[in-house]
């Protein structure tokens, strides 16, 4: 009896040990899947950002197709990035890489993005919630950052616009649930303020 209680005790415990192995194997793919995403979506910000270099606000709308089209080039490119999204400095559209063209009296000023990168201190880099778009009505989270070296004069208070790369939630998710071991496992992908994206 003894012993069957022992053999019982140790495939209980190589039972929990190749589980925990497999619960860590999956959390790291989980995390190298996410970290690939968000760095596709600081290179479509950086690409943009390159993109519009030395040009005003004005230049902007003035070429907004031409834009229009080298932003959407860039979707194909970057798995998951759902489009590119540029405001000037009061939050206003400027030019996107899903629609064209922008209507001029959209304003997204109230947004939490924007007010953090327009803040007096702002992040490099700001990670939205989860939003139902205003021009277009999806969900989506956002990869915000700072627009640079524009051709406006000088803001008074630093910021001068913002680029803004979005993913489509429901599209990361399933990603991330093809990489679940077992039905009913969970992934979540969570902001530093414990927001759910995905």
């Amino acid at each position: 009896m003894l012993g069957l209680g022992a053999i019982a005790w140790i495939g209980w415990r190589e039972a929990w040990a190749v589980a925990a192995r497999e619960l860590q194997r999956e959390a790291e793919a989980a995390a190298e899947y996410a970290l690939r995403l968000v760095e596709g979506q600081l290179l479509a910000g950086d690409l943009a950002d390159d993109l519009l270099r030395g040009l005003s606000d004005q230049a902007i709308r003035d070429h907004e197709g031409e834009l229009h089209a080298a932003l959407k080039a860039l979707r194909p490119r970057l798995p998951l990035v759902e489009s590119v999204y540029v405001t000037d400095r009061e939050g206003r559209l400027l030019v996107t890489a899903s629609r064209y063209p922008v209507p001029r009296d959209a304003v997204i000023a109230d947004v939490d993005w924007v007010s953090a990168l327009a803040s007096p201190t702002p992040s490099a880099l700001h990670i939205t919630k989860v939003y139902r778009g205003r021009i277009e009505d999806r969900l989506f989270y956002a990869i915000s950052r700072p627009r640079t070296g524009s051709g406006n004069p000088p803001p008074a208070q630093g910021h001068d616009g913002a680029i803004h790369v979005t993913v489509d939630p429901n599209a990361l998710a399933a990603g991330l649930m093809a990489l679940n071991g077992e039905p009913g496992d969970i992934t979540a992908l969570v902001r530093r303020d414990g927001a759910i994206l995905v």
